[in-house]
This record gives C-alpha cells, sequence and structure tokens, in this order.
C-alpha cells in the first residue's frame, strides 16, 4: 500500500542557487558560491542550494547600519561637454596637422 506524503505548504522554505544569489547582491557566480559555503547548504549531488531563511537570517547578522560622521560619496555627475553657441560639441582635441607615417621614426638605435 502506497503510503501519501505530506505536501509542502506556501510557507516552505526556499532554496536559492548561485545564480540567486549573483543576482540578488549583484556579484559575480563565482563570488555567489563563496558566499554560499558560510551558509548552511542542502547539497544534491553537485547542485548546491541554500535556504532563503538561512540567507535572511545570515543577511541580517552582516547588515550594518551607517557609521556616524562617516561621508557619503555624492553621485557621480554626468560628464557634459562643452557646447558651441548652436548645439555643435566642441573638440577637446586638436586635429592632426601631420599624417601619421609608418615604419621607421629615425635613427634611434
Amino acid at each position: 500500500m502506497l503510503r501519501e506524503l505530506p505536501v509542502a505548504d506556501s510557507s516552505s522554505d526556499r532554496y536559492l542557487t548561485a545564480q540567486d544569489l549573483a543576482q540578488r547582491f549583484r556579484v559575480s557566480r563565482a563570488r555567489a558560491y563563496e558566499l554560499m559555503r558560510e551558509l548552511p547548504r542542502l547539497a544534491i549531488g553537485r547542485s548546491v542550494r541554500v535556504s532563503e531563511k538561512a540567507l535572511l537570517a545570515w543577511e541580517q547578522r552582516h547588515t550594518r547600519p551607517p557609521a556616524e560622521g562617516v561621508r557619503v560619496a555624492a553621485p557621480r555627475r554626468e560628464l557634459r561637454l562643452p557646447v558651441a553657441a548652436d548645439d555643435t560639441p566642441i573638440r577637446l582635441t586638436q586635429p592632426r596637422t601631420k599624417p601619421r607615417t609608418f615604419g621607421e621614426r629615425g635613427a634611434h638605435g
């Protein structure tokens, strides 16, 4: 006689792959695997997964509030090139006055 297995409900733990961690923390997949070594993990053959609950607990332990008195870098401003009165960009370098020559450049050796 077959025994019925309990069905996982929607509140059951979700398992994440290295790719999931890489996307979540915006790191490389190699760094995600390094992170997975710090967490309790489930290995099935060569596949490795970490529990989302364990990841959230790890994230809570490693999240720090900003330090007092530390200046945060201002957001980078967009680079704006100088423009002439008619809205054409101004060249920042001068054009070459002599054509480039290839081959020997003189008697240097």
